[in-house]
């Protein structure tokens, strides 16, 4: 179930479930300011009744939260076919809590404590990538079919055998995988790469990020 966001000119509309109050007060003021229209919920069942019921442009998910906690919201948002962005934010910084996160489903992670202008650039980049996914008519398309046995669903972010195995991809993959199915055939530019799955424009220096690995494939260099 995908929901309407905000129309191209309308202030976009932001999930925070966070249940520290001081930072939330922070990070929606800051948020306001810069031209966005944010909701804030201090549970976790709480968000995910309200990312259910209402329509928004990203959501902002704490990890630790009462009620329910950002991964379960998280799973439970994608089980619902709820495609929104999802940013989470946690003081877990263990390698398999960020994993665990991006795993299932989560668009982008950010430990706590974070600097602001990272987090709203970050943001910044999830809001451009969805005005583009919403913007490209290729996206209607959400099944595809690999061969006569294996169906591709980047709305469950699932890959299904004939035999009925199935297989887990992150949000990343995914959106890679039905970028690359919706234009088969066809060579694309590592700057429509980088903007379509990774929401960033290409910029100087940027052409050692994504490298041709002779005979083997591609590989992702971090900018950093």
């Amino acid at each position: 179930m995908t929901k309407q966001p905000a129309p191209g000119n309308a202030r976009p509309r932001i999930l925070l479930a966070e249940d520290e109050a001081h930072l939330a007060k922070g990070i929606s003021y800051n948020l306001d300011k810069r031209g966005n229209d944010v909701v804030v919920a201090p549970r976790g069942d709480t968000a995910l009744e309200l990312a259910s019921s209402e329509a928004f442009d990203l959501i902002i998910l704490d990890v630790m939260m009462p009620g329910l906690d950002g991964f379960e919201v998280c799973a439970r948002l994608r089980e619902r076919r709820i495609l929104t962005p999802v940013l989470m934010l946690t003081a877990r910084h263990e390698l398999e809590n960020r994993i665990k996160g991006i795993r299932l489903g989560a668009d982008d992670y950010l430990g706590k404590p974070f600097n602001l202008d990272e987090l709203f650039a970050r943001i910044e980049a999830l809001l451009r990538r969805r005005r583009w996914d919403e913007s490209d008519d290729r996206a209607a398309q959400t099944v595809f079919k690999l061969g006569p046995d294996v169906e591709f669903d980047a709305n469950l972010l699932k890959l299904k055998g004939g035999d009925g195995r199935e297989t887990s991809l992150t949000a990343i993959e995914a959106r890679l995988l039905a970028l690359l199915l919706a234009d088969a055939g066809r060579t694309l530019a590592r700057a429509q790469i980088l903007k379509k799955v990774w929401g960033f424009h290409e910029v100087g220096g940027s052409s050692d990020w994504i490298e041709s690995v002779r005979g083997v494939g591609y590989r992702f260099n971090s900018p950093n």
